[in-house]
């Protein structure tokens, strides 16, 4: 779905550049730094990063979820008691 049609659908004004700055705002405050870059493909161009990290799609899976029940906590107006991390 693009952006004209979220706003159609929702009568709000959503760019897709809102919605990643939003994942990684969310990403960090629930303290998941890394895998939050690799997930919007923040590529760590260090030397470790390009020749030993080993990450694959079944590590993001977690942090991933993680991020997703925070944004559907949020949509739903549900309180967290511990705000930091998500939990």
């Amino acid at each position: 779905m693009v952006a004209a049609q979220l706003k159609t659908k929702t009568g709000l004004k959503i760019t897709v550049h809102g919605l990643r700055r939003s994942f990684i705002s969310i990403g960090r405050k629930l303290k998941i730094f890394e895998d939050t870059d690799l997930l919007t493909n923040h590529i760590d161009s260090s030397v470790t990063g390009k020749h030993y990290d080993g990450t694959d799609i079944e590590d993001l899976r977690e942090p991933l979820q993680k991020i997703a029940d925070k944004i559907e906590r949020l949509m739903l107006g549900v309180r967290d008691e511990s705000p930091d991390t998500g939990e």
